[in-house]
């Protein structure tokens, strides 16, 4: 619980830091593609951190199958929401959003 009060703090500061010194045409730009990338971060790990913490005895074998699982899923999310940068930008007819949407990709390889 510590932790995610932790992490929520973080997210604040980041967001209030990001905002100063972002212009706000520019801030609102990195929130459409954040909209994207937090919805693509729902399926990164597929749920299998809350199968592990469920299950009573696991292996270190499974332990490192899992994380390699999760680097997998990170890598090809990594590379799909780039490919989808366009059609982001098409969507919000914003063509600038391309390069934003793949600068803001490199987290899901960063945060495997």
């Amino acid at each position: 619980m510590i932790s995610q009060v932790i992490l929520f703090a973080i997210r604040i500061v980041g967001t209030v830091i990001l905002a100063r010194l972002l212009s706000p045409n520019d801030y609102g730009l990195v929130g459409m593609v954040t909209v994207v990338i937090v919805f693509a971060e729902i399926f990164k790990d597929a749920g299998l951190s809350l199968a592990t913490v469920q299950k009573e005895e696991i292996t270190h074998e499974q332990i490192s199958t899992l994380f390699w699982i999760n680097v997998l899923f990170s890598a090809i999310l990594g590379l799909c929401v780039p490919a989808g940068a366009p059609l982001i930008a098409w969507f919000y007819g914003k063509p600038e959003l391309t390069s934003v949407t793949v600068a803001l990709s490199f987290s899901f390889i960063t945060v495997a």
